[in-house]
């Protein structure tokens, strides 16, 4: 890292500014959550408890997608503390250090105006901020350090980050193809055109050695030799840690890929839901009516122009959120909102970019850091006039969905296995068997999710399918299940639940003599 771009004060400046951020998310958003992350902390409680990977005990089916996330939170349980409140911390935490590694990343690519605007609006992207609880922040951080790493030629730091965020999320295999393949072609390059500048190449750890190649190879031939070598022992521990992952997950559940990935297929090509990339058009068109994040696009697209031409050691993390993007679309999964977050490093990168570009443009020094304060000030308003209604908004099916929860964990016995369509909060404070009508718990269910159904379908199948003891649902049930003899005959309402930003009723049922 370059001193003169990253002085201790600095540092030491960007490193309190983003603790102080870190603990004012947490402080405004600890309330807040929402129904997915909570079956990952059922698998953390259960591990905690000596119950095994499992959702339900004895089952071993791989329902979350986060397994690094799930065997972190067992720490904090083991310690008694919160796992939802931890989780939110952790995630605030990670939120915080995005912002700061996107500082570290723009100082690294000599672009350090960029860094600092985008670890400036980072940590208020509507991208990000409803995840808070989940995974997403960190798995962000993570692809953040490794692009950092990379960019500082660290191959086994890049591997170990790469590994680690793989291990969160499965995807993050898709940012190490990219690192991946930049690696491999730095060495194919270095052996057929001189480097510029590290900050306007496309492979900045070239510029260790390439400048000398054609001048003399016999002495840049071993320098070539070490860096290959290095990034081929960095691909060693990244294969052998993802491996070593999959090898388990094959072992204990009979397969590494999680049964929600399946399930988030069939449910994207229900009639009823949007596909992930249907969802990425309509929140492209929502920025797009709104004059202030208009300007957050064009900005956006002025960053990538800037950083085509001349900044480029910033397109290996550009190219790994469209490959995501594109990914994601190809999968054909749901619309669900935490899909879209991973894209808020690149888009306040860019964001950064446009701003370096700006400053770029202008000759005169007072006008140019002028146009960077008004510019990122533009950038950052629409951020900071929609944080307090992000702040006000928070899930109303948490405290009604906790509630559920909490008077089956009280009133029914320990056997009893629970219906339910959203299974995450549920479950996790009930602490049943639970039957998800959803599919993302049995497979089984998924595979009945056809293009003509609806949730209505599915909860009827899973019911006369797995005759559970007690069902959550609000009011009223759903027709198909109204319609069944055995609904009608041997389920009766035990308790209704309701709150007051919660619309409708929720009403528990226990069936008997199925």
């Amino acid at each position: 890292m370059s001193s003169s771009l990253t002085t201790r004060p600095r540092l030491l400046a960007a490193l309190t500014w983003s603790a102080a951020v870190a603990a004012l998310i947490f402080a405004l958003f600890h309330a807040h959550g929402f129904d997915d992350p909570f079956t990952t902390y059922r698998y953390s409680e259960n591990l905690a408890r000596g119950l095994g990977f499992v959702y339900n005990p004895g089952e071993r089916v791989l329902s979350t997608t986060t397994p690094l996330y799930t065997l972190l939170l067992v720490v904090p349980r083991l310690l008694g503390l919160d796992l939802p409140l931890t989780s939110m911390a952790i995630s605030s935490a990670a939120l915080a250090a995005g912002g700061l590694l996107l500082f570290l990343l723009g100082c690294q690519l000599h672009t350090p105006l960029a860094g600092l605007v985008a670890m400036l609006l980072y940590p208020l992207t509507p991208l990000l901020l409803p995840t808070l609880g989940a995974e997403t922040a960190l798995y962000c951080t993570l692809i953040l350090g490794s692009f950092l790493a990379y960019a500082r030629n660290r191959p086994l730091t890049t591997a170990l980050l790469l590994a680690l965020a793989t291990l969160t999320r499965a995807d993050g295999i898709l940012a190490a193809g990219v690192i991946g393949l930049a690696a491999f072609l730095q060495i194919f390059q270095n052996g057929h055109e001189d480097t510029k500048t590290q900050s306007s190449h496309i492979f900045p750890n070239l510029r260790a050695f390439a400048p000398s190649w054609k001048k003399d190879r016999a002495t840049s031939l071993p320098n070539l030799r070490a860096f290959a070598s290095s990034w081929l022992t960095g691909l060693a521990l990244y294969t052998a840690i993802v491996a070593a992952w999959h090898l388990f997950a094959w072992a204990y559940f009979g397969s590494p890929l999680p049964a929600t990935l399946a399930a988030k297929q069939r449910q994207g090509s229900m009639l009823i839901s949007d596909s992930f990339a249907q969802g990425l058009l309509d929140l492209a068109q929502a920025y797009w009516a709104q004059p202030l994040l208009q300007l957050q696009l064009l900005a956006a697209l002025a960053g990538l122009i800037y950083a085509l031409g001349w900044r480029r050691g910033w397109l290996p993390l550009v190219a790994w959120g469209v490959i995501y993007a594109a990914a994601y679309s190809a999968l054909g999964v749901t619309r669900y909102f935490w899909y879209y977050g991973p894209l808020a490093p690149v888009l306040f990168a860019l964001l950064g970019l446009a701003i370096q570009a700006l400053v770029a443009l202008i000759r005169s020094r007072p006008l140019a850091w002028a146009g960077a304060i008004a510019g990122t000030a533009l950038l950052a308003w629409p951020l900071l006039a929609a944080l307090p209604g992000q702040v006000a908004r928070i899930d109303s099916r948490l405290a009604i969905y906790q509630a559920a929860g909490a008077w089956l964990r009280a009133n029914t016995p320990a056997e009893a296995t629970v219906g339910t369509l959203e299974v995450g909060v549920i479950g996790f404070y009930a602490q049943r068997p639970i039957v998800d009508f959803a599919g993302l718990i049995q497979p089984d269910i998924a595979q009945e999710i056809g293009p003509a159904s609806d949730y209505g379908d599915l909860t009827a199948w899973a019911f006369t399918r797995y005759q559970p003891d007690f069902l959550v649902l609000r009011a009223p049930a759903p027709p198909q299940l109204a319609a069944l003899p055995d609904f009608q005959q041997h389920c009766a309402e035990r308790h209704q639940l309701t709150n007051s930003g919660y619309e409708g009723t929720l009403i528990i049922y226990a069936c008997s003599g199925l």
